[in-house]
């Protein structure tokens, strides 16, 4: 049997417990707490010559290999021992700052594969996104823990998580490349603690003990720390989809996040913004949890739009992903641009789609949006039953964007179709407070031209695609002219996308004497005319 695995194992139950094994009241300590884990005794004489304070000629028996073994969370001797190849065992002598690194460092490439699989990462079509290189290095800075990223699906969360682990932990020029970086995809994480069961930092996050771990045992010896130590999560709320099994796994993260030495150790985790309120609980239900916190605002976790906190794409960003991918005519023709591209997902579509021949039109976008987000697997045919009975509940929108949950679900009871339309970041829920006790649950659209899109296509369902059909929708939403104005934008880029030129000239002839006829209303018909006149004689060249 190879001895230098002795040394690895003796490392992984000082690790494990917090400290060192020096003398006799350490071996009391570690007794203690083999025995309260495993129910089996072990001696504090076999303790001693285990770690050396007695000398011995003899190996340790297969009683005490699995003793050590069951503590440590492996199944038996076999299975520790082949966690770890030659290489591991020759690095017996390591420190235990370099051996938990190299650790960390398996579940961290694990979860950078499964993430660039699941978002098609590809580097040349990646934004260098300012606001995370502010976010991150405010926050190392910070005397806080932690810090969230909060979006719906489609904002690049997993894009930048995957962005600063190579930035500043993988890149031998990385700002953070001499600490610990332990990376987990939250929607492969059983699978990743069944492979690595003995690693501490990740059982803790669904057994955490106060006194064991390597956190304590790098604040009890900090001459071993040779830098932080960072956790980041990607879709923690993904990690456990019953609400009750996630409640009780932030608990356990709350403690995590309030126990640990904040220079030592920080922590980042993506999650939905329907999610956050179990962590606003919890900062309510004890205050002073509130301050390991960087930059999130609890009290607004109400509102989708206040709570969001991964900010949409600029102008800047987008074209230096044009100039890499050597787009040039889009770079000197901006107008012809779709505004949607500022939101991540859309920009991810529009770049797929592009060929340089010809623009690409929001309807484009929306319609691939909805065919890759609606109307394709899972619970299809469901999705578009939930929607159809939100756009009949709202009257079109004519008199609100919003409909009560328990309303909407009354007849189409189709809970997973409707939790995937919130995953996709098609709608939210948002909860009204109606007294102390007393709140209802409303829904809406995370994106108003996606809203816009379908309240469209229901119109011409039972109309025909021509210029009466633009009368009537004008005339329908006279007592909320933004929709109104919306929408007819939207219904003439439809006929620009249909080649339907005759009737964007007669819009646009209409458009101009209701403009003359009604100056009070200019506002909304002038923008109209504008975009009419624009689908007409579409500029070529734009400085």
């Amino acid at each position: 049997m190879n001895k230098n695995i002795f040394s690895l194992l003796r490392k992984d139950l000082e690790v494990k417990i917090g400290r060192k094994v020096k003398n006799t009241k350490d071996c009391t300590y570690l007794k203690e707490q083999i025995q309260d884990e495993t129910n089996r005794q072990i001696s504090n004489s076999t303790l001693k010559r285990f770690f050396g304070l007695i000398t011995t000629n003899f190996l340790p028996s297969r009683y005490t290999l699995e003793t050590f073994i069951e503590f440590l969370g492996f199944k038996n001797w076999d299975e520790y021992r082949n966690c770890y190849d030659a290489s591991r065992y020759s690095k017996s002598g390591e420190s235990n700052w370099s051996l938990l690194k190299s650790r960390t460092q398996i579940i961290t490439e694990h979860s950078l594969l499964s993430l660039k699989q699941k978002t098609g990462y590809r580097p040349e079509e990646v934004v260098s996104r300012t606001f995370t290189k502010k976010l991150f290095e405010e926050f190392t800075d910070s005397s806080q823990s932690a810090t969230l990223l909060i979006a719906p699906d489609g904002y690049g969360k997993s894009t930048t998580l995957i962005q600063l682990a190579e930035n500043y932990f993988l890149n031998e020029n990385g700002k953070c490349k001499n600490d610990i970086l332990l990376l987990i995809d939250g929607g492969i994480f059983f699978n990743l603690y069944s492979k690595n069961p003995n690693l501490e930092l990740l059982s803790q996050l669904l057994d955490f003990k106060v006194n064991a771990g390597q956190n304590l045992y790098f604040q009890n010896f900090p001459e071993q720390r040779e830098g932080r130590i960072f956790i980041f999560i990607d879709s923690i709320d993904e990690v456990f989809f019953g609400k009750e099994q996630y409640h009780k796994f932030l608990e356990n993260l709350s403690r995590m996040i309030m126990s640990y030495d904040r220079e030592l150790v920080k922590m980042v985790f993506t999650c939905k913004p329907e999610n956050v309120d179990v962590f606003a609980y919890l900062v309510n239900k004890n205050p002073l949890l509130k301050s390991f916190w960087f930059n999130i605002n609890f009290d607004k976790v109400d509102d989708i739009n206040e709570i969001i906190n991964v900010p949409l794409l600029t102008w800047k960003e987008i074209k230096e992903v044009l100039q890499k991918l050597n787009f040039d005519r889009l770079i000197y023709n901006k107008k012809n641009i779709p505004g949607i591209i500022k939101h991540p997902y859309f920009f991810s579509l529009f770049i797929k789609e592009y060929n340089g021949d010809k623009d690409i039109s929001e309807i484009n976008l929306v319609k691939n949006f909805l065919k890759i987000r609606l109307y394709s697997p899972p619970y299809a045919e469901e999705k578009i039953k939930i929607l159809k009975r939100f756009i009949e509940l709202c009257n079109l929108g004519r008199e609100t964007n919003v409909v009560k949950k328990k309303v909407l679900l009354s007849k189409a009871k189709h809970k997973l179709a409707y939790q995937e339309l919130i995953s996709y970041g098609i709608i939210y829920e948002h909860v009204v407070s109606e007294g102390l006790f007393k709140g209802n649950t409303y829904v809406k659209f995370c994106n108003n031209l996606i809203f816009e899109y379908i309240l469209l296509e229901k119109w011409k369902e039972k109309n025909k695609l021509d210029f009466k059909l633009f009368v009537d929708i004008k005339e329908f939403y006279t007592n909320n002219v933004h929709l109104q104005c919306n929408i007819l934008k939207l219904l003439i880029k439809l006929f620009a996308y249909e080649k339907e030129y005759k009737t964007v000239k007669t819009i646009s002839d209409y458009l101009k004497k209701d403009v003359v006829a009604d100056s009070e209303s200019s506002f909304c018909l002038n923008p109209l005319l504008s975009l009419a006149e624009n689908v007409i004689e579409p500029e070529t060249t734009v400085s």
